[in-house]
């Protein structure tokens, strides 16, 4: 007969193995190392992809670049990744071909999941988050399409970089490590922009706390809470069918009908000329996206004395840290204008961002939804059907983490999934912290894997007929829409019809898995 003792020794052991620093690395160094060896390549660029073309050059030549006024301020904010590829080429004495700088960003690619996967551990040792915590959190990050496939199936760009700053920032700010917080916050804003708007919310309110009664509800107030929720939830579902039904009636279900809107000249004068073509039919279609993103951060926030907290919380602000805060944003600014050429063009601005915030392409309700679920996993989809439990354990990690989530989610209106990936780690945190409340059924854990397994896709070849070129031509057919059906503004109506149910069912078939959430406790904040 085994004894009780006994009996424990295996349930420690398999805690002690999945908790271990190690434990997390070695899938991911598994899959990268096949992916290094047998995984199949963007074929645009010969490999170096569309982005990937920019950052080559720099890599060959970044030096002449600099001093010769060829490098506008966007890509002067993503020097590091190419500059390190360089260093690394250079010490080797490797050529600086196309082959060598793929491969070389391959390896960068895979050391920084690393450095990620040690941070995440970190972070789930700071939190006190459990077994299951942490590797729903793990699922969250590394089992993505994001970082299982394309990380090596287009290799050279600054995503990983940006992930794993991210983490570190992260890291940093639960340790209460302010000067470490601001390096990397350097480093990391000539990887990604926002890295500096986001180490500066992380610095100002590096040790402010929200009062309790601003994390969660009172008990008494739960109920009166429910009722609204169910009101806003019926009233939004209405507004959404009204505008299907305006969108179908004015076009008769010609998806190519285009009705042209003008934009207030007052816009163009403080942003600059248009990129995106107005109409009456692109503005329909993202206005449920619009309303649901405001009610989001209405949700985020929780109540007015959350914004009471904020405020006090910034009041209470100590110089130090104010000074921390603008040393985060305005040395890198400084430098980005050093090195760079005004007078060059930018492919990006403000005006782009807020144009495909508010004029998806037209038809495509709910296209953030889908594109953000699609590259980013079930974990995306668990933190919308369970946005009030989530925004309390975000409110729980203070007013800056609480910041940056709130700057993410009018990023993630733009469908480009990729904007709100300094985000992502701190989502992440926040839902896993929350699934440690939760009350899981039967089932949870293999509808998550499930779930997780199917949209990673690192399983599913992409190339699965040659690209005709160019390479920015036919993005929405086959077989170029393999790579672009993870990206809304390029989704074509075949990708978009299977992807928009499949999210439906797999947000269904995990909240019956989920049968309730314990309450933040004051005493627990």
């Amino acid at each position: 007969m085994r004894t009780p003792d006994s009996a424990a020794v295996p349930a420690s052991l398999w805690q002690g193995i999945a908790t271990a620093p190690w434990a997390m690395a070695l899938p991911v160094l598994l899959l990268g190392t096949f992916s290094l060896l047998f995984g199949e390549h963007v074929p645009a660029g010969d490999g170096l992809g569309w982005d990937g073309l920019q950052y080559a050059a720099m890599v060959r030549d970044l030096p002449h670049m600099i001093h010769a006024g060829e490098l506008n301020s966007y890509y002067a904010q993503r020097i590091v990744p190419p500059f390190v590829v360089r260093e690394a080429l250079m010490l080797a004495r490797l050529p600086l071909d196309t082959a060598s700088i793929i491969r070389a960003f391959e390896i960068y690619n895979l050391a920084l999941l690393m450095i990620a996967c040690w941070s995440w551990h970190a972070i789930v040792g700071a939190l006190g988050m459990s077994v299951r915590g942490r590797w729903i959190g793990f699922g969250g990050i590394f089992v993505t399409y994001a970082f299982s496939k394309q990380t090596f199936y287009y290799p050279v760009l600054t995503d990983v970089t940006a992930l794993t700053v991210a983490l570190l920032l992260l890291q940093c700010y639960l340790r209460k490590r302010s000067v470490a917080l601001l390096v990397v916050t350097w480093i990391g804003a000539f990887a990604w922009p926002v890295v500096g708007f986001t180490g500066a919310l992380l610095q100002l309110f590096m040790n402010s706390r929200l009062s309790p009664g601003a994390i969660g509800l009172p008990p008494a107030a739960r109920n009166e809470g429910g009722r609204h929720r169910r009101r806003i939830a019926i009233a939004y579902a209405t507004i959404l069918i009204i505008c299907i039904a305006a969108y179908v009636y004015a076009t008769g279900g010609n998806v190519d009908l285009s009705t042209p809107c003008q934009i207030p000249d007052v816009v163009t004068r403080l942003l600059g000329p248009g990129v995106v073509p107005c109409s009456y039919e692109a503005a329909v279609t993202g206005l449920p996206a619009l309303l649901g993103a405001g009610l989001a951060l209405l949700g985020l926030l929780g109540s007015w004395a959350a914004a009471a907290s904020v405020i006090a919380c910034l009041v209470r602000v100590k110089p130090g840290r104010i000074a921390m805060a603008g040393l985060s944003l305005l040395v890198p600014i400084l430098i980005v204008k050093t090195i760079s050429n005004p007078a060059l063009e930018n492919p990006s601005g403000i005006r782009y961002m807020l144009e495909y915030m508010t004029l998806p392409p037209p038809g495509k309700f709910l296209l953030p939804l889908v594109t953000l679920s699609v590259f980013w996993g079930p974990m995306l989809v668990l933190v919308v059907i369970c946005w009030r439990q989530f925004s309390s354990e975000i409110r729980c990690l203070g007013p800056g983490v609480l910041g940056v989530v709130a700057l993410a989610v009018p990023l993630g209106l733009a469908n480009e999934p990729r904007f709100i990936t300094v985000a992502w780690p701190f989502c992440v945190a926040g839902m896993a912290m929350a699934l440690d409340r939760a009350t899981l059924r039967s089932g949870f854990a293999t509808a998550f894997v499930v779930l997780t397994l199917l949209s990673a896709q690192f399983w599913m070849p992409l190339n699965l007929a040659p690209w005709q070129p160019p390479d920015h031509a036919g993005l929405f057919e086959f077989p170029k829409q393999m790579y672009f059906m993870h990206y809304g503004l390029w989704m074509n109506w075949l990708s978009y019809g299977i992807q928009l149910p499949a999210i439906l069912v797999g947000a269904l078939w995990l909240r019956n898995r989920i049968e309730g959430f314990r309450h933040n406790a004051p005493d627990a904040v």
